[in-house]
């Protein structure tokens, strides 16, 4: 399993290279260049694709990285939040049906299997999805765009597994 964080220009985003060889992509920053750049450094250079996008719902996401992108790395699967303030994040998801993409809205309890033994699942926020990556013991926690209240208190009744490791979207959390 192989964990990514990439910055983009002016934002961050996350790749997640399963055992098995399929990907995710959490996030797209705001430069389309930025992310195609930093996608050509880290995926084989006859790559098919991305296997799945999260789009994260966070408010500071604005999505501009994906313009264009699926047509260099077609994209099988995208999930979606419900609720996406942005204009640029709503650009995208007319653009990735537009290009054939199955796209799907975000549930709480969803589950995504990387294969490989590896899983992320996704638990929906009023301020982004909060994912965490299983692969045997080891757990990853991307609260991406959650407020560190409502993850303190997800973390305490058991709602969200604790987690090895923590990876704060975007900018992380100002104190």
């Amino acid at each position: 399993l192989r964990v990514t964080t990439m910055d983009v220009g002016g934002g961050g985003a996350v790749l997640i290279q399963s055992p098995t060889g399929r990907t995710a992509l959490i996030a797209s920053g705001p430069s389309p260049v930025g992310l195609a750049d930093a996608l050509g450094r880290r995926l084989p250079l006859l790559d098919s694709g991305i296997d799945a996008l999260l789009i994260t719902g966070s408010p500071s996401e604005n999505c501009a990285g994906l313009q264009d992108l699926e047509g260099r790395y077609p994209i099988a699967l995208a999930i979606i939040p419900t609720q996406i303030s942005s204009p640029g994040c709503r650009a995208a998801e007319a653009a990735l049906v537009a290009s054939g993409t199955q796209c799907l809205r975000a549930a709480s309890g969803m589950a995504l299997d990387l294969g490989g033994g590896a899983s992320l699942d996704l638990l929906v926020s009023d301020s982004g999805l909060v994912l965490t990556l299983s692969y045997g013991r080891a757990r990853l926690l991307l609260p991406w765009g959650a407020d560190p209240d409502m993850i303190r208190t997800r973390l305490a009744s058991g709602e969200l597994p604790e987690a090895q490791v923590l990876i704060l979207g975007g900018r992380g959390y100002a104190a």
